[in-house]
C-alpha cells in the first residue's frame, strides 16, 4: 500500500512541476540583482523625509538590505504558497515530513542533508547569479530535488503502517488533485509566462 501511494504523490507532482513548461523565467522576487538593491535603499530613504539624517543613514544602507533582501530571495524558494503551487500540496507535506525526520531522528542521515544543502545552493547560485540555463533544466534541478525530498519525507511518514498516516496521506492525495483541478493557473503568480 506504501509503494502505491508513493507512486500515486510521484505522479501528481510531476504533474504539478510540467505545467510549469509554459513558464520562461521565475518572476523577479525569485532573484537578487545590484539594481534592486539600490533601487530598495533609495525608495527607503525618501519614505523617510523629515526624519534625521543620523538616524536614516543608519536604518538605510546597502549592507542592511543586502542581507535582508538575500535573505528575503532565499526564503522565496521554500515558501509555503511556491512550493504548494510548485509540486502540489502532498510535494509540500512530504518536504515538511522530511525536515521533521531530520530534526527528530537519531540517526541523521547524510544524503538528505546533503540533497538540502543541493538545492539552498543551487537557489542560491539562481538567485544571485541568473546562470544563462535554459529555463527547462532548472525545473529538471529544482523539480528533482524538491520531488526526491518530497517523495522520502512521505516514504519515512508512512513506515511505521499506521492506519491514520495512511489515511492522511490519501486526505493530501484528494486534496492534491482538487488544487490542481480547481487552480490550474496558480503557478502563473510565480513565473513569466512565454
Amino acid at each position: 500500500m506504501r509503494k502505491i501511494l508513493i507512486a500515486i504523490a510521484f505522479f501528481i507532482e510531476l504533474f504539478s512541476i510540467s505545467k510549469w513548461n509554459s513558464c520562461w523565467l521565475f518572476k523577479d522576487f525569485f532573484y537578487f540583482t545590484p539594481k534592486m538593491l539600490t533601487a530598495r535603499v533609495i525608495d527607503a530613504i525618501n519614505l523617510n523625509s523629515g526624519a534625521p539624517v543620523l538616524l536614516i543613514h543608519i536604518m538605510h544602507n546597502k549592507i542592511i538590505y543586502f542581507l535582508w533582501g538575500s535573505l528575503q530571495t532565499q526564503l522565496e524558494y521554500w515558501d509555503v504558497r511556491f512550493l504548494q503551487v510548485f509540486i502540489g500540496v502532498i510535494g509540500f507535506f512530504g518536504i515538511m515530513f522530511v525536515i521533521w525526520y531530520l530534526l527528530t531522528s537519531l540517526r541523521k542521515n547524510f544524503y538528505i542533508w546533503l540533497l538540502i544543502v543541493f538545492y539552498i545552493i543551487i537557489s542560491f547560485v539562481e538567485a544571485f547569479f541568473q546562470p544563462n540555463i535554459v529555463y527547462f533544466w532548472k525545473l529538471v534541478i529544482f523539480g528533482g530535488l524538491l520531488e526526491l525530498l518530497s517523495l522520502i519525507g512521505l516514504w519515512q511518514f508512512l513506515k511505521p503502517k499506521s492506519k491514520e498516516h495512511y489515511l492522511f496521506i490519501v486526505f493530501l492525495l484528494v486534496i492534491s488533485v482538487c488544487a490542481l483541478i480547481l487552480f490550474p493557473l496558480s503557478y502563473q503568480s510565480f513565473c513569466l509566462k512565454i
